[in-house]
């Protein structure tokens, strides 16, 4: 649960706003607690789509250009090792 204080020179509408962050704060808890496989899923099944984008762009040879400059190769290498890490990871929290 998460825990707000208030000091005493506050006006009194603020122990609404503060119930109203306390109750926001614990139903966004419950819902990250009861989508979290669903959204590791959705995750790196995005990270697998940008995993297998620029592996295809290396195998492929295809050029991309961000404002009319050319991005090298090496960024796609690098891209590609961290969205498949990604994915893995993202997979991986599904199975706990």
């Amino acid at each position: 649960m998460y825990i707000l204080k208030l000091s005493q020179d506050n006006p009194p509408h603020s122990q609404h706003i503060l119930f109203a962050t306390q109750k926001f704060c614990y139903y966004l808890h419950m819902i990250s607690e009861k989508y979290h496989k669903t959204y590791h899923n959705i995750v790196a099944l995005i990270f697998t789509a940008v995993a297998v984008l620029h592996g295809a762009r290396i195998v492929y040879g295809w050029q991309a250009f961000v404002g009319g400059a050319a991005i090298p190769f090496w960024v796609s290498w690098v891209a590609l090792i961290i969205s498949i890490y990604l994915a893995y990871r993202g997979f991986s929290f599904t199975k706990k």
